[in-house]
C-alpha cells in the first residue's frame, strides 16, 4: 500500500507491507519541505521501520531508523530506536 500527500512546500510519502495475514510487517517514509522552491530545502527525512511477529501473531520486534538531512529534526519524533517483546508463558498475549 502507498501514500504519497502533498503539502503547500511539502511532499509526504508513505509506503507499508503486510505479510499473509495483513500484519504490518515494514513502513517506508519520506518528507521533503521546501518553503523556498528552487532553493535547497529546509528538511528532508526518511524513515524505514521493520515489525516481526511469533507463530501466535504477537509482536516480537520494532526497528526503527530515520535519516534527516539539511536542517533539525522537525517536531520531537525521534524515530531511531529498537523494541523486543516478550509473552508471559502460558498466556498468549500478556507481555513480560
Amino acid at each position: 500500500m502507498s501514500v504519497r500527500t502533498k503539502i503547500v512546500h511539502s511532499q509526504l510519502s508513505q509506503n507499508y507491507g503486510y505479510d499473509s495475514l495483513y500484519q504490518l510487517t515494514s513502513a517506508h517514509g519520506d518528507t521533503h519541505y521546501d518553503p523556498h522552491p528552487g532553493g535547497l530545502p529546509e528538511h528532508v527525512s526518511e524513515y524505514n521501520q521493520t515489525f516481526a511477529f511469533d507463530v501466535l501473531g504477537n509482536m516480537t520486534e520494532k526497528v526503527s531508523d530515520e535519516k534527516i538531512e539539511y536542517a533539525s529534526r522537525i517536531g520531537n519524533d525521534d524515530l531511531n530506536y529498537s523494541l523486543s517483546y516478550s509473552y508471559a508463558q502460558g498466556f498468549a498475549h500478556r507481555i513480560d
